[in-house]
């Protein structure tokens, strides 16, 4: 337990209130009205961040469609190899599903530069591992290209690396 008395209260109870001055000023509101204020700024934080959230799922899935009509067949097997641009390795691993499952038979392979580090994922569907690919055989290849790491099962595998600069020219040649 702490006691704060005299003076050092007064420096206290003023410090607090700076503070709740600088707070009110900031949202635009009087220090009464700070809790409303409040309040609607954190529901318009909740609501704006719903819109991206939306906004980005639609971008990724029209990025899914525009890389699933660049098919490379090869062998009846459809391929699609990008370096892309994403946020996280999650965004990465769910615009390779979206693309996936516009293919009848088919191997995704993308690539992005997130946070200074390359990240790869690779999808192999049924059809392509009967005929002898599989996606952790695929980023072990890749990974060890650019510095990195990963593995995974024959029909989804993740990797990074510590050479993004090298990313494109390796998917390029894969």
């Amino acid at each position: 337990i702490e006691a704060v008395a005299g003076d050092a209260a007064m420096e206290w109870i003023e410090r607090i209130q700076k503070k709740v001055e600088y707070v009110s000023q900031k949202l635009g509101s009087s220090t009464d009205d700070l809790e409303k204020k409040l309040d609607q700024f954190l529901e318009q934080k909740t609501q704006t961040e719903k819109a991206l959230k939306a906004l980005q799922q639609k971008t990724s899935a029209n990025i899914a469609e525009e890389l699933a009509q660049k098919v490379d067949l090869r062998d009846g097997i459809s391929h699609v190899i990008a370096k892309v641009s994403v946020e996280t390795p999650n965004d990465l691993r769910a615009l390779g599903n979206q693309i996936l499952s516009k293919l009848d038979k088919g191997v995704v392979i993308l690539g992005a530069s997130i946070s200074g580090k390359a990240s790869i994922v690779a999808f192999c569907s049924p059809e392509a591992i009967s005929s002898g690919l599989k996606a952790g055989e695929i980023i072990k290849s890749i990974a060890s290209q650019i510095d990195g790491t990963g593995g995974g099962k024959p029909d989804f595998a993740m990797g990074g690396g510590k050479s993004p600069d090298k990313l494109e020219a390796v998917l390029s040649a894969f």
